[in-house]
């Protein structure tokens, strides 16, 4: 059809064929199906168009990266050299294409669209290996796990860098800075009059703000353009998106003691990257287990603790988590354990990022009725997270847009009243989830502060107004409040304050991508700061990746809904181990952690577990 209507070139075209390949590829016809792909590569050429002939860089990929997997699987075509060149290509034109897009939410569409390519090349990579024993093609698998990692979120902290040391004029910058924040109001109203049942809803302001929306857009994309063509080295720095070797790795961001133990999840199998500072292995696992269930029904396990529930309850529960804790560390760890040291960074993927690996089960505890007796791996292991080994080197590295003159701000906008608690209550089980009062807030705010010698906003003080004034100054920010991550929208999870004359005020999201900070420390002590939704090739999209745009240099988020004083607790001893500047942040939150773990109404990983450190976890340098 589409042959009778564009003659012999046109996108739709390739597009067909490309599906018609896929297809036969699908039945193990490889010939066939290198007979369309090969038409699709020239349905997609004009060379009368000029120096860049290709009609559609989208399709182009999808043909290339099958006609890859034909040289790498087909027993007539099996020629590894080939599929590692193919693939090359492939990866070349979809860089390429990425630079051309200037929409964020574009470029994530295409990192979801491309998993396979990166599965592809890695599988060719390893195989190649193994049948000429060439190291070097072995290292290289490392750069394609890192490229499908988190780019889109790279890219954007890299362009927020190129900014600053472009020499572009503040009069620029602050406009660009204004059209972002009003872009997400009127994307966060939108949002909000959508969320409205229908009969409240008002289509024409859906439609008003819509074209706002545009008009922002339209106004963004120009200026970028404008940015791009009168500050060459703004351009340059910003594609500089090169991801850390394995050479930086092992030589610069990893010390003798520690392992990156890094995870790409594809569709057929997940491949599991050990590095040492010496060493590097790479073990693939088929994924012939379901794992998105095992890892939601060890969340589910957890969580089941969060309710006042009879003890069959908790025990039915227990069972659940501890039968997937096990069966997850058989798969994920134990075929690499010999290997490790220690002291670890990992690298999830895909739907591990929801997990809290502290709390995997190395065996099925024998009296499953006792938490304290449980192998929990934090028993064994120091772990810390990343996004991506390249935005680890890129936390721990890059510098602050200024210096933080002051050390600590907490803010508490759920602070209940003039009422203390004292440390010594033992009532557990009031969740973090409603917008109510926090009994602890005020606690956990005063004796941190209390600590570093901090500033405190309390009450109807923490406005979001005031956080986003004063983040900036501080080395070490704490916010107690509400949050929520949601699964389907991650950009419109959010973080509560305070709002006189109203209840509260939530910042979303799509709020912070316009906060700049300096801090090295950010503690997020609410529910689901961690969580969010999975966006296939960027990771879990939340609130704590938007403080990573905004410039936190190490992160403390929430996997789940955690209990109110149980994380009180768990923060209060972080911080005095971390006071001393001795400990790693990880040390510190591992050994705080252990409290929990050494009394009976917090051994649960449920009340632990939930908090996890991302990013630059060594010692914190204060002003005084």
């Amino acid at each position: 059809i589409w042959q009778n209507v564009y003659k012999s070139k046109h996108p739709d075209i390739a597009k067909s064929l490309n599906a018609l390949g896929t297809y036969f590829f699908s039945k193990g016809r490889f010939d066939q199906s290198l007979d369309f792909f090969q038409k699709a590569l020239q349905a997609n050429s004009n060379l009368e168009s000029g120096q860049d002939s290709t009609l559609s860089k989208e399709e182009l990929v999808k043909t290339l990266t099958k006609i890859g997997s034909i040289y790498s699987k087909s027993p007539e075509w099996k020629k590894g050299a080939l599929a590692i060149s193919t693939f090359t290509q492939a990866r070349e034109v979809l860089d390429d294409y990425r630079k051309s897009l200037v929409i964020i939410g574009s470029k994530e569409r295409l990192s979801n669209k491309f998993t396979d390519l990166y599965e592809a090349s890695i599988s060719a990579s390893q195989q190649f290996h193994q049948e000429t024993g060439n190291v070097q093609e072995l290292r290289k698998t490392f750069d394609f796990a890192e490229q499908s990692k988190a780019l889109s979120l790279f890219e954007a902290i890299k362009e927020s860098g190129a900014r600053r040391f472009a020499g572009i004029d503040s009069t620029l910058l602050n406009k660009e800075r204004q059209l972002q924040i009003d872009l997400a109001f009127f994307e966060r109203t939108r949002f909000e009059e959508e969320s409205k049942p229908i009969a409240e809803r008002k289509d024409s302001i859906v439609m008003n703000l819509g074209a706002e929306i545009f008009d922002k857009r339209r106004q963004l994309d120009s200026l970028i353009n404008l940015l791009e063509e009168q500050f060459p080295e703004y351009k340059r720095l910003k594609y500089d998106l090169s991801t850390v070797s394995l050479d930086f790795v092992q030589g610069k961001l990893l010390n003798k003691e520690q392992t990156l133990l890094e995870y790409f999840v594809g569709d057929s199998s997940i491949f599991i990257f050990v590095i040492k500072k010496d060493e590097f292995h790479l073990q693939e696992i088929k994924k012939d287990f379901p794992l998105k269930a095992w890892v939601e029904q060890m969340r589910t396990g957890i969580q089941s603790r969060e309710k006042k529930i009879k003890t069959a309850e908790i025990l039915k529960g227990l069972k659940i988590y501890t039968e997937s804790a096990y069966l997850l560390y058989q798969k994920l760890i134990a075929p690499v354990e010999s290997l490790l040291t220690d002291d670890l960074i990992i690298v999830p993927d895909g739907e591990l990022g929801y997990l809290p690996f502290e709390a995997l089960l190395a065996e099925i505890p024998g009296d499953i009725s006792n938490c304290r007796k449980y192998p929990f791996w934090i028993n064994d292991k120091m772990i810390c997270y990343a996004q991506s080994a390249t935005l680890l080197a890129e936390m721990m590295t890059s510098s602050a847009q200024k210096r933080a003159v002051k050390d600590f701000l907490a803010v508490g906008p759920f602070s209940d009243g003039d009422r203390t608690y004292s440390s010594k209550d033992t009532a557990y089980l009031v969740t973090r989830d409603k917008l109510t009062m926090l009994n602890y807030t005020k606690r956990e705010t005063s004796e941190s502060a209390a600590l570093f010698g901090g500033e405190i906003l309390l009450s109807d003080q923490a406005t979001s107004e005031q956080f986003q004034k004063r983040a900036a100054d501080y080395r070490i920010l704490l916010l107690s409040t509400h949050g929520k991550g949601d699964k389907n929208l991650g950009d419109y999870s959010w973080l509560a304050f305070a709002k006189p004359g109203s209840a509260y005020d939530l910042l979303y999201v799509r709020d912070l991508y316009g906060l700049r900070i300096n801090a090295d420390v950010v503690v997020l002590s609410a529910c689901e700061t961690g969580y969010g939704e999975l966006r296939r090739g960027e990771g879990i999209v939340g609130i704590a990746r938007a403080f990573t745009y905004a410039g936190a240099k190490s992160l403390f988020a929430t996997l789940w809904s955690v209990e109110d004083k149980a994380t009180s607790d768990l923060i209060l001893n972080f911080f005095g181990q971390l006071k001393p500047g001795i400990f790693t942040k990880k040390q510190a939150l591992r050994e705080a952690k252990k409290v929990l773990l050494k009394n009976d109404a917090t051994a649960h990983p449920y009340f632990w577990a939930g908090l996890i450190g991302i990013g630059d976890m060594r010692p914190v340098q204060l002003n005084n």
